[in-house]
């Protein structure tokens, strides 16, 4: 069948909008695996630094954003050149690549919850390298790193960040949209990141969004299945390369805050990567005219985290965690009483409980509304009572 262009630029927005939904649904049906990093996680709370007062703390200096693309291998001697010139900052399995081929960077960026992620950086050696965190972080990921860690807010599901703010006092804004769509890639929570710190120009390196070399990463980290819906699309010079339909979305959202940051110079320096419409194609023989600056920026960053560090004790952690556990058992018992209940009037009242319940309304309620929504026939409750099971291993 004949396909206009019009035609096949719909059928992708609209299959870009299913990903989406799809995405926010299975984050809530994975609830169990999250609160797992999340109850881990907040005992890095004690030591953590909040990024609150880093606020244009690098007011107009360059940062360098760098992906685990191909291409970054192009960049490792030259990125060895200029750490005293520009912030650089590294996105989740760049974290390894970087470690490996003794690169120095200054921030390390992790927000994903699979045991994918503590596979990649397995394997990297910049142990002191400060790491900023999202609550749903594969919990395993702290027993690789040894540097200070700062919390970063809004990447987890809203209910979870509502329960942190309410019983730790952390006033912090989000740094970043925390619209789903913006947060499917490490790359552009890094770009908030940048953003919120100040920094101009903000430059992207290893983000190719695409198979270039035919290759995931420049080398082998982990063992990987290639994707198997993968289409072809031309990349910055208008060569073929393999893409799939996640990486265009990362690309449109990149493009998006861009866009929205016209105070802001943007440039992509990956050589073999997608086109990103409002970043400016350049390359690292053009940046001398932006990194005429040198600055201690180690030395800099371990300040500001010293001096902007948010001590929680370890009684308020420890608390906080039984009101969760003793909570999810009342939770639990209430599920049970909803459901064998045959009185109408015990039910209403069981339901009121419920409602009011702290571990329901932060950790089930929201999943209760997907199941409502999507599922038909099923008994929600004893759904909902299969799923505290989970909660319960932790």
């Amino acid at each position: 069948m004949f396909q206009t262009k019009k035609f096949l630029k719909y059928k992708e927005e609209i299959e870009k909008k299913a990903m989406l939904s799809s995405f926010a649904k299975q984050e809530y049906l994975n609830l169990p695996r999250l609160f797992k990093n999340f109850i881990s996680n907040i005992e890095k709370f004690e030591n953590s630094f909040f990024l609150e007062k880093f606020e244009n703390s690098f007011k107009n200096f360059p940062c360098i954003i760098l992906g685990a693309g191909p291409s970054l291998k192009y960049s490792y001697e030259y990125l060895k050149k200029i750490d005293k010139k520009a912030l650089i900052i590294a996105g989740g399995t760049a974290i390894t690549l970087l470690s490996k081929n003794s690169v120095n960077f200054h921030l390390g960026v992790a927000i994903d919850p699979n045991l994918d992620e503590f596979k990649r950086l397995l394997k990297a050696t910049s142990f002191e390298v400060p790491l900023i965190y999202a609550a749903r972080l594969n919990f395993g990921i702290f027993n690789l790193m040894n540097g200070k860690t700062g919390y970063l807010k809004g990447q987890m599901i809203e209910s979870f960040e509502k329960l942190l703010n309410e019983r730790f006092n952390i006033n912090e804004k989000p740094i970043q949209n925390t619209n789903l769509e913006s947060g499917l890639s490490v790359t552009g929570v890094c770009l908030d990141i940048a953003n919120f710190l100040g920094c101009s120009p903000i430059i992207l390196d290893g983000v190719d969004l695409c198979y270039s070399s035919n290759k995931l990463y420049p080398e082998k980290i982990v063992d990987t299945n290639k994707d198997k819906d993968l289409f072809f699309k031309k990349n910055k010079n208008q060569k073929l390369f393999k893409t799939n339909l996640k990486w265009e979305i990362d690309r449109a959202a990149l493009d998006l805050k861009a866009k929205s940051l016209k105070n802001k110079k943007f440039l992509n320096l990956t050589k073999n990567g997608m086109k990103i419409f409002s970043f400016k194609d350049s390359s690292y023989k053009d940046l001398d005219i932006f990194l005429y600056k040198s600055l201690d920026i180690k030395g800099y960053l371990h300040s500001l985290i010293e001096e902007n560090s948010k001590k929680v004790s370890k009684n308020k952690i420890s608390d906080f965690k039984n009101e969760i556990f003793n909570s999810l058992k009342t939770t639990k018992d209430l599920l049970e009483k909803i459901i064998k209940t045959e009185k109408n009037y015990e039910k209403i009242l069981f339901l009121d409980d419920l409602e009011n319940e702290f571990f329901y309304k932060f950790f089930l309620k929201d999943m209760k509304k997907i199941l409502e929504n999507h599922f038909e026939n099923i008994d929600i409750f004893s759904n909902l009572l299969e799923v505290i099971e989970h909660f319960k291993k932790v």
